[in-house]
């Protein structure tokens, strides 16, 4: 690192500027980088997941990536499932992401409120006129 050149920080994709520069005025600079370290957790959790499954189905599926790089044919195993586990893979994933989405409490009284205060913004900002 050369003297007198800050590094320039990296953020999350998710966390836009416009994001950040509201979180430093309600947060602070610290606020915003224990925000942004906490939305890197999640993805490397995440990661670490999506490798540890590969890792399992892979060697059910009995490949071998040495093997085929030296030249020989995937087997019959991997040949049978790894279309249908590619295609209901997916699937899965997207239904054990709405199960915790179905607990969430949110009753007609919030949604009214949450609703009036959205139109509210939006009147504020311009966005729409009655």
């Amino acid at each position: 690192m050369k003297w007198g050149v800050r590094k320039e920080e990296d953020y999350h994709s998710d966390y836009s500027k416009e994001q950040r520069d509201r979180d430093k005025t309600v947060y602070g600079r610290g606020g915003v980088k224990r925000i942004n370290k906490n939305m890197k957790k999640g993805d490397k959790i995440s990661t670490a997941l999506n490798t540890v499954i590969a890792g399992f189905l892979l060697t059910w599926l009995e490949y071998d990536a040495e093997a085929i790089a030296a030249g020989a044919s995937v087997s019959a195993k991997f040949q049978q499932w790894i279309w249908p586990l590619f295609m209901i893979g997916p699937a899965i994933g997207a239904a054990l992401y709405i199960i915790p989405l179905l607990f969430i409490k949110y009753p007609q009284s919030l949604k009214e409120q949450v609703t009036k205060d959205l139109h509210d913004r939006r009147m504020q900002k311009g966005e729409i006129t009655e």
